[in-house]
């Protein structure tokens, strides 16, 4: 028998796997090598159809300790999943509600997958309104599924463009320091235990020799199925923004507006 798949509820859903659920994104622990040991009867899934306050909930039971049952979830194939790539060069494009970034991230609208391109908007996040400005220019602007706001930048927005770009060992690097800094912020202001999950992602838009920047993706959720944006003190995001724009190959800090649905909580 096999448990490494370490599967519940969720990933099922919206890896397809019910009656009446779309394909949203293939989760690591429903790839075809899990599926045929599913198959052959050697997976041992005690959890599958529990979601993540549930299994938090029988872990209080177990009386588990509570700093083991609050960590927050962490991608099972490890931060190279928030590696984003790139095939080809291509600026930002203005639009009359922000620029238009040829990044492609994964989110759910309409029950269904999406992949489209990111809206950024120059708005601090802390603007009163900016996330419910954010869900309705992703209601209006069919070719978008999510908006992010640049909270801090080396170059003009206007010069940002994709790189090609792959997963190296130049990268990962770059988001092993980026991560470092939001979980060492985020534990020492208490904010990591005001939020449910912090991805930190490396997408690779940029300027010169700065050819990525970072996404921060601070979120509340109960269950992991839907998911809203939270917004951090402006003190806290700044001294973030400062440390993550000193790191090298840094250009800009963006800021995930979107709540699930229709972004994902992770980009890919």
């Amino acid at each position: 028998m096999d448990s490494r798949s370490r599967h519940i509820y969720p990933d099922t859903i919206e890896s397809g796997g019910t009656a009446k659920a779309d394909l949203i994104k293939t989760h690591h622990n429903r790839v075809s090598g899990i599926q045929k040991l599913l198959a052959e009867g050697r997976i041992v899934e005690p959890l599958h159809l529990l979601y993540k306050d549930e299994v938090r909930e029988v872990g209080r039971e177990l009386n588990l300790p509570e700093e083991l049952l609050s960590r927050h979830p962490f991608p099972g194939p490890g931060l190279a999943i928030r590696c984003l790539c790139e095939d080809e060069v291509q600026p930002v494009e203005r639009l009359d509600a922000g620029w238009l970034a040829p990044l492609h991230s994964v989110g759910v609208q309409g029950d269904s997958r999406t992949y489209r391109p990111v809206l950024l908007l120059e708005e601090s996040p802390a603007t009163p309104g900016v996330h419910a400005q954010a869900t309705d220019l992703i209601n209006r602007l069919a070719g978008i599924n999510r908006v992010v706001a640049v909270t801090g930048t080396h170059s003009p927005v206007a010069d940002l463009k994709t790189s090609v770009a792959y997963i190296t060992a130049e990268r990962l690097d770059r988001l092993r320091a980026a991560d470092s800094i939001v979980r060492s912020l985020c534990l020492s202001s208490g904010f990591e235990h005001k939020v449910w999950q912090f991805p930190v992602i490396i997408v690779p838009l940029g300027a010169g020799d700065r050819p990525d920047s970072i996404v921060l993706r601070p979120i509340d959720s109960v269950d992991g199925m839907t998911a809203q944006s939270v917004a951090m003190p402006q003190e806290l995001l700044d001294e973030m923004t400062s440390e993550l724009l000193a790191l090298p190959g840094i250009c800009a800090v963006l800021y995930d507006l979107t709540h699930k649905p229709p972004g994902t909580i992770e980009w890919e």
